[in-house]
């Protein structure tokens, strides 16, 4: 199983998910969320290989439609680079290397 290791943007991405739904939708959705989040990290530990590669060596899982968690396998850690809202401009993800 590998460790989890989250970068400062997907905090900081994640954090902002997690008040826009308690602010404009309720606290269940929000945890409703932070589970599925936290049941997919689980999974990639056990199972990194699973989610298409998206570029490099970086992986793509799609936690809702709203939602893709992107991460990258680098020996024995898991690296969660960042959350990205699908319904932003695709041109912002070209930062990610």
């Amino acid at each position: 199983m590998l460790k989890e290791q989250w970068s400062k943007e997907a905090e900081a991405k994640l954090n902002e998910i997690l008040l826009y739904l308690v602010t404009n939708w309720t606290e269940r959705e929000a945890l409703k969320f932070l589970l599925k989040t936290e049941r997919v990290v689980l999974l990639i530990t056990k199972r990194p290989l699973i989610y298409p590669i998206f570029k490099n060596d970086v992986r793509k899982a799609v936690l809702s439609k709203q939602t893709t968690l992107y991460y990258r396998v680098k020996g024995r850690k898991l690296l969660i680079v960042t959350l990205f809202d699908n319904r932003q401009s695709p041109k912002k993800l070209k930062k990610i290397k």
